[in-house]
């Protein structure tokens, strides 16, 4: 149950994968929003106001009645936990620890493990940062095409990461997916990869998303 019936007030940029998480889940379950542009050349984020909503001056933050809280993957385990059982959509937050375990790994795995790798490639290319050189590109892709091997291997014996059903593991690897097939670079086959993005591609609240990348 929400604990509150007001609409959820989102503060981030849209170009930022960060935000496309939280919008997607919103979008996901159903969840009226309000979403105030923060961050980048939005600015507002070294504010004392947005200061006191996360201290660490980044995007996303939600609002959510009384309750504020901070951290992509940590609002996407929020919302589904707190909107999902009366969204209508049949989507949910296990109960079993063991399934939510393996959800959650997953979740972790693309912030700790999967985007990092391919964060450089997107700055050098992307955003055109000088420090980055292609040296580093090149590094960073062959560490990402194996973290893509390793997901390729997963979605060979289930459908979805974390199962047999889209889950909000989906939501983070399925953006990083996203934005690796965005990116100006060759980019390896994995047959089993290519058809659960299809997929993800077909859910409208992906397409709430699926932004060129700036």
């Amino acid at each position: 149950m929400s604990p509150s019936k007001a609409k959820i007030r989102l503060w981030g940029r849209t170009n930022s994968i960060n935000v496309q998480k939280v919008v997607w889940t919103l979008e996901e379950l159903n969840i009226p929003y309000e979403r105030i542009e923060a961050g980048g050349t939005h600015g507002i984020t070294d504010t004392p106001e947005y200061e006191a909503l996360n201290p660490n001056r980044l995007v996303p933050v939600i609002k959510d009645g009384d309750t504020t809280i901070w951290e992509s993957n940590t609002i996407i385990r929020y919302l589904f936990a707190t909107h999902a059982p009366d969204s209508g959509t049949g989507l949910h937050y296990p109960g079993d620890a063991r399934v939510r375990a393996v959800e959650e790994q997953w979740m972790d795995w693309q912030a700790t493990d999967f985007w990092p790798e391919m964060r450089p490639i997107f700055h050098g290319l992307i955003r055109k940062s000088p420090d980055v050189t292609d040296e580093m590109i090149a590094k960073s892709t062959e560490k990402v095409e194996f973290k893509l091997s390793v997901l390729n291997s997963q979605l060979d014996v289930s459908p979805f990461v974390a199962g047999k059903r889209f889950s909000m593991a989906d939501i983070p690897v399925g953006l990083t997916v996203a934005r690796w097939y965005k990116l100006p670079v060759n980019h390896k086959r994995h047959e089993h990869i290519e058809s659960w993005f299809g997929v993800l591609r077909a859910r409208t609240a992906f397409r709430s998303v699926d932004l060129p990348l700036t």
